[in-house]
């Protein structure tokens, strides 16, 4: 095997190991946004992408808010009801995302970065999978 064969080889490995590794990301999109302390909803866009076992992705629009992913727990299946929380860290500061499919066409997202203060974000996120 020449050095030309051996060069193309790591190529098409790497490049099959980063598309396996994108595809693994979930993307929800946000349709509006309920602050949980004092319940105000309004229309809010944005997108959560979760890269499992790694971090989570916030792109508000302005910005991208990057969420150490510490663990998962539950099953969101495709099909029917269920919920998974993912625990996060960020800045030093431990908080989780918690989302619920509630019916086939219902589905939220809560983010909860306060812990049970009155200091960081604590909102539910009507969402869709794109």
């Amino acid at each position: 095997m020449n050095h030309q064969t051996i060069t193309i080889t790591a190529v098409v490995l790497l490049l099959s190991f980063v598309a396996h590794g994108q595809a693994d990301v979930i993307t929800w999109q946000t349709e509006s946004m309920k602050i949980l302390r004092n319940n105000e909803e309004f229309p809010f866009t944005s997108t959560f992408k979760i890269y499992p076992n790694d971090r989570v992705e916030w792109d508000q629009g302005t910005g991208v808010d990057s969420f150490t992913l510490t663990s998962t727990e539950g099953d969101l299946p495709q099909a029917g009801l269920g919920s998974v929380t993912y625990n996060l860290v960020r800045d030093g500061k431990t908080g989780k995302i918690i989302i619920e499919r509630l019916s086939e066409d219902h589905i939220t997202l809560t983010l909860d970065m306060a812990g049970g203060t009155n200091v960081g974000a604590y909102c539910l996120f009507k969402v869709f999978n794109p």
